[in-house]
């Protein structure tokens, strides 16, 4: 059980497919066990440097719920049998890659967890050469036979890995030590650590914490994370939306993308800036706490999560870009067509938040002045399109944004269509800025349709496509007034191919011009929107309504997984999943990763041919949705995925 990580790939999408083996592994066929005495939560061995957990609140109770929700149903279906026998080896070994080193098959863990189970990641900044540890604790009470043969089993694996072992006497409590041998460039050893104390498996790859977590079963301690504020104020207000669940988490967001940054060992590459310091310098570091629970099997849903983001307002320097009043409109415009497969619905003050990017932009080019270049050149370029950003764009802009996807048959790479929408006040005069924006642009091409024009931008040096996921708000129009001094002329554009328009009161920016078209007819016949009347839509909206219960929200999120998921399983299927991407996705590796490493290299890893077609299991696929509420100390939000109708 080596919970020693020298790498982890970069991050990757996960699918539906790994969430359902996940759960399926854990939970098929497994009896229920017996709850150990009460006691208290093993959270409080962990010290205040964790920088975010996962954990199982009642393992036996979770099994139990999991088993009643369509999740469940879909991985016991007969059809994908023959899927998880050929592929569990592969994607365990995966999993590992991932950061699940722990040499311990998931259902066996599970097996003798007789309550919480918690699995953190921590920092250790003192240790220069490993500045993170990682945790597991799980509760074993009433499971001593299943866990000597775990760890057995944990034995031979590793000795059959050419590991050294030796017990080790920490207070009153025995620790086996296990050491791998070093690998050929691996500069640290690979090192783990267990103990079984007070009915608790405690394991990690750091041995002072070991000796901490141990100690603090025997007397509370000062450095546990239970006293610290941000955890505190975190949980109460989680407290406050779900005082009840299976699962629970806590995440310090910079703290623990550190953490995953320094475990993965990404380097910048070619890159200087280093993009989380900036993060923190421009305010986000008051972005102090992400905590929320999941119910699963709730009534009418399989999974119900709600949670909150503690960031106390006002938000300084660029972190006040997100700023997002209860104000979203409730309303479907009449435009949306009736295949759509996601939307979100946000309020978002862009005329303010435009002006808060600036240290945000200067400091991820590395740059000071780079924000005030850009708006200067837009405006006074001679060949540029001379815009006033400020006088002749912002004015007109509201905070109305629609974002939004659907999916063509036949499924190809680029069947999945997204869009944005910016609801505009005074179209006629921002279609006039527009058009001499994109007669400036040498790549745009002018459509006429339907008596409108729109433009289309391929570039036709680059293989990259734009995709934008319903809920990824942001775009790069191109190389629009003048460029910094520091670009690199071999740098390309982020977002290569796209589409915009002006139609009614809507700037529509589009992955494909055909997306655009068919919102310009849905919007000519005068019918409503034919997502209104769809049942699926329905049932997800009412939801959301009724947990909404009358608060207006700064965003919320229908999602139609039986449309959203198909473009994703059937490319899985054809081997070809890695060549689709979000611009979200997509914006966080070139952030992230050198351009040698960027995505369209990789190969699909894990084998999808022996899945079943998409229609096979699409029935067990149901709606889901999110609301997002603003908060004077960040945000609170709920989610969820509805179960089968009776």
């Amino acid at each position: 059980m080596s919970f020693s990580l020298s790498k982890i790939p970069s991050v990757k999408r996960f699918c539906l497919l790994s969430l359902v083996y996940i759960l399926n592994v854990v939970f098929l066929g497994y009896g229920q066990g017996v709850i150990g005495q009460e006691t208290t939560s093993v959270i409080t061995l962990l010290p205040k440097a964790a920088q975010g957990y996962v954990r199982v609140i009642d393992m036996p109770r979770l099994r139990e719920r999991w088993d009643t929700t369509e999740l469940a149903k879909f991985a016991k279906d007969p059809a994908l049998k023959s899927f998880w026998e050929d592929q569990r080896q592969d994607i365990e070994t995966r999993l590992a890659d991932a950061g699940w080193q722990l040499n311990i098959e998931a259902a066996r863990l599970v097996d003798v967890a007789s309550g919480e189970a918690v699995l953190s990641w921590i920092a250790n900044p003192e240790n220069r050469r490993k500045p993170y540890a990682l945790a597991l604790i799980v509760d074993v009470a009433g499971r001593t036979k299943d866990t000597e043969e775990m760890l057995a089993s944990v034995d031979k694996q590793l000795k059959g890995k050419g590991a050294t072992a030796k017990s080790l006497k920490v207070g009153a409590e025995t620790v086996l030590q296990y050491t791998l041998p070093r690998k050929p460039g691996e500069l640290l050893l690979q090192e783990t650590f267990y103990s079984i104390a007070k009915d608790r498996l405690i394991a990690s790859d750091d041995l002072a914490l070991v000796e901490k977590m141990l100690a603090a079963q025997v007397k509370p301690s000062a450095d546990s994370l239970v006293e610290d504020t941000d955890y505190q104020t975190a949980i109460k207000r989680v407290d406050g939306l779900l005082n009840r669940g299976e699962i629970e988490y806590f995440v310090r967001p910079i703290g623990l993308a550190r953490v995953i940054r320094e475990i993965s060992g990404k380097r910048e590459g070619s890159r200087s800036t280093d993009v989380l310091k900036v993060l923190e310098d421009q305010g986000f570091g008051h972005f102090r706490a992400v905590a929320g629970r999941v119910e699963v099997g709730a009534d009418g849903m399989d999974m119900l999560h709600q949670g909150a983001v503690i960031a106390p307002k006002p938000l300084p320097g660029s972190a006040a870009i997100v700023n997002t009043p209860n104000e979203v409109s409730w309303k479907l415009p009449d435009w949306i067509g009736g295949d759509v497969s996601a939307m979100i619905n946000i309020c978002w003050n862009i005329q303010e938040s435009f002006w808060k990017s600036e240290g945000l932009m200067d400091g991820l080019a590395d740059s000071p002045g780079v924000f005030k270049q850009f708006v200067k050149g837009m405006a006074e370029n001679e060949t540029g399109p001379k815009v006033d950003i400020a006088k002749e764009v912002l004015p007109y802009l509201t905070n109305d944004i629609i974002s939004l996807s659907d999916c063509k048959e036949p499924i190809t790479v680029d069947s999945r269509r997204t869009m944005i929408a910016l609801r505009v006040l005074e179209p006629e005069k921002l279609f006039k800025v527009l058009e001499r924006v994109m007669n400036n642009e040498p790549d745009a091409k002018l459509v006429e349709f339907e008596g409108h024009k729109l433009w289309k931008v391929v570039r036709e040096d680059s293989a990259e496509g734009l995709e934008i996921d319903a809920g990824d708000l942001g775009a790069d129009f191109g190389e629009f007034g003048d460029q910094p001094m520091q670009s690199k002329p071999e740098d390309e554009p982020w977002l290569s191919n796209w589409a915009i328009t002006i139609y009614g009161d809507q700037l529509m920016f589009a992955s494909h011009a055909e997306l655009i078209q068919d919102c310009i007819l849905q919007a000519k016949s005068g019918k409503p929107s034919p997502l209104a009347s769809d049942v699926e839509y329905v049932r997800a909206r009412k939801a959301i309504e009724q947990l909404a219960n009358g608060r207006t929200g700064c965003s919320w999120q229908v999602l139609r997984s039986d449309l959203s998921y198909r473009v994703q399983y059937e490319l899985f299927r054809e081997g070809k999943l890695p060549q689709s991407q979000s611009m979200a996705a997509t914006i966080m590796e070139r952030l992230t990763q050198p351009k040698k490493e960027l995505r369209g290299k990789e190969k699909q890893q894990i084998d999808g041919t022996k899945l079943p077609p998409f229609d096979q299991i699409r029935g067990y696929l149901q709606p889901g949705g999110m609301m997002f509420e603003s908060t004077d100390d960040g945000w609170v939000y709920t989610g969820f995925l509805l179960s089968a109708p009776k």
